[in-house]
């Protein structure tokens, strides 16, 4: 038994169907469950929308439901944190708010603001585009949001890494440091 760690993190549709995911350095986000006679791997994904997320700290079940969509769930690598990306037409956490940082035993503690982008190659997409850094101001769906939590290699150190999306095709992973709620280094840019 880990006390004091978040684990056994799930999603769940709007059936209670629940599926538990995978986190870590080369992990697969959901869990191999077969394959085929070809070799191919057959993995268990959650059916329908995911509407809810359930783990376990403290040997306490920590359940979240909501009403909205939700594209993507991990803990940070400190194992205190759990962040909840939203799909980015979410009514409650709409886009470029849509990741949600809870504390292990569920507590919302902050909504994410996405910061100014870092990269070379993104500085010179905004500038190209006169958009603003960060372009909060444009409100097209898919103009700002983010898409992705993981963790990443960052020289000899694994870090929480956020990914946020730019015009719908352009991209730049930053490191999150959940328990100051401050972004870090940019780790990867480019185009989707």
């Amino acid at each position: 038994m880990i006390w004091n760690k978040i684990t056994d993190l799930s999603l769940i549709n709007e059936l209670s169907d629940e599926v538990q995911i995978g986190f870590g350095i080369g992990v697969s986000y959901f869990p191999l469950i077969g394959e085929t006679k070809d070799g191919g791997k057959i993995y268990d994904v959650i059916r329908g929308e995911a509407k809810g997320v359930k783990w376990k700290y403290n040997n306490n079940e920590v359940l979240l439901l909501s009403q909205n969509r939700i594209n993507m769930v991990y803990p940070s690598v400190n194992l205190q944190f759990v962040i909840v990306i939203y799909f980015s037409r979410s009514s409650e956490y709409k886009a470029p708010n849509n990741a949600v940082i809870f504390s292990a035993n569920g507590n919302l503690l902050s909504i994410l603001n996405p910061p100014p982008f870092q990269s070379t190659f993104l500085l010179q997409k905004l500038r190209s585009n006169r958009h603003d850094n960060p372009p909060l101001d444009l409100k097209y769906d898919g103009a700002l949001f983010f898409d992705n939590v993981s963790w990443l290699k960052n020289n000899d150190e694994i870090v929480t890494a956020v990914r946020i999306i730019y015009d719908c095709e352009w991209y730049e992973t930053v490191v999150y440091y959940p328990e100051t709620g401050m972004f870090g280094e940019c780790l990867d840019s480019g185009r989707l």
